[in-house]
């Protein structure tokens, strides 16, 4: 895939001083009292909190780049606003400031983000569960508006679809040859990568995704593990909605709703949801009603969709740390069962879908 291009690498980047913050917010919401923190996760925005409640999102300068946009954001959060099952912060004003500062002033997302809160078992498996369908609804809204915004890139053909899957993979199998652990498998990672790529039948279904609905933008209520939100749609692109699925990389986290996806039975929808039904079968009638998607082409979705959703499970085999720390070797096989059962495992899975 291409990398990310900033077109002023070397511009300052000052933190603003609270009298300038509380300027910009109280254009939007007078009774602003004063800045509570700032954030500064290194990302392509600062944000300051103000009071209890509400948040100022700025963008900085030097990470200005083409695939991420405050005015993309904004737009389609406001698309999601009053969404049944759909919990998102709610926009209050944005634009550019003097001198030149793009900002948007949102509600703040109540709770922590879910890798702050660490926890396994039921309550992560119950949150998984509301994240897939909180995921299934936003990818289900209508799509062309989206399209006609011309603010959120992205693929519109299947072609497109399969180009982006074949540079994630080629970015998978570098990842795996500058890993300092042995490749314990059978297949070497390229015919791994080749045979999930025969897998991948020509996609029908292409919408508007958040790009990385992972732990540190779930947010979750710290003393009962319960969902509250999603938040940081900056990254929004049109691809595959199974594409929003890689993002959780830990066998623990989708090992089982893996499985069922790639089970050849037609009865998803007597399986237990999970977040993997919740992102995959969207043969479910009340999407195919409110995407407004023509039931032939509903009937191939749930295929193509678990094809999709294998190729992106077999990616992160590959290389499950998207985003390693700086300075450190990528992690490939940090969670997990035991190396050769799981290769195994992976192995018969693709086999399955090519043979289908």
């Amino acid at each position: 895939m291409g990398k990310d291009f900033y077109i002023q690498p070397d511009a300052a980047d000052p933190v603003l001083d609270p009298d300038a913050v509380l300027a910009i917010v109280r254009l939007h919401a007078a009774g602003a009292k004063a800045v509570r923190a700032v954030d500064e996760s290194g990302g392509e925005a600062r944000t300051y909190a103000i009071d209890d409640g509400l948040i100022l999102k700025v963008q900085r300068p030097q990470q200005l780049r083409a695939r991420t946009s405050l005015d993309k954001e904004r737009f389609l959060l406001e698309q999601l606003a009053g969404l049944e099952g759909v919990r998102v912060p709610r926009v209050l004003g944005g634009g550019v400031a003097e001198p030149g500062i793009e900002y948007t002033l949102m509600t703040r997302m109540p709770g922590v983000p879910m890798h702050s809160a660490r926890f396994d078992g039921d309550l992560r498996r119950r949150t998984l569960v509301d994240l897939g369908r909180m995921l299934r609804r936003i990818h289900a809204i209508p799509q062309q508006p989206l399209f006609e915004a011309r603010l959120i890139p992205g693929d519109h053909t299947a072609a497109d679809v399969r180009t982006r899957f074949g540079g994630l993979f080629d970015d998978a199998v570098t990842a795996v040859a500058r890993a300092a652990q042995p490749w314990p498998f059978a297949l070497d990672p390229l015919q791994l990568a080749r045979l999930a790529m025969r897998a991948l039948p020509d996609a029908d279904a292409w919408v508007a995704l958040h790009s990385n609905p992972g732990p540190e933008h779930v947010f979750v209520d710290p003393q009962t593990r319960q969902l509250t939100g999603l938040i940081d749609f900056g990254d929004a692109y049109f691809s595959h909605p199974a594409l929003d699925l890689r993002r959780w990389p830990r066998p623990i986290d989708r090992g089982r709703g893996s499985r069922r996806v790639l089970q050849r039975g037609e009865n998803e929808r007597e399986v237990q949801p999970d977040m993997a039904r919740g992102l995959c079968a969207h043969r479910h009638a009340r999407h195919r009603t409110e995407s407004g998607m023509p039931h032939c082409r509903a009937r191939r979705v749930g295929r193509t969709c678990r094809a999709v959703a294998l190729t992106a499970y077999v990616m992160a085999v590959l290389a499950p740390t998207d985003h390693p720390r700086k300075g450190s070797t990528p992690i490939l096989w940090r969670h997990g069962e035991p190396l050769q059962r799981r290769g195994i495992r992976f192995q018969r899975a693709i086999q399955l879908a090519v043979n289908e």
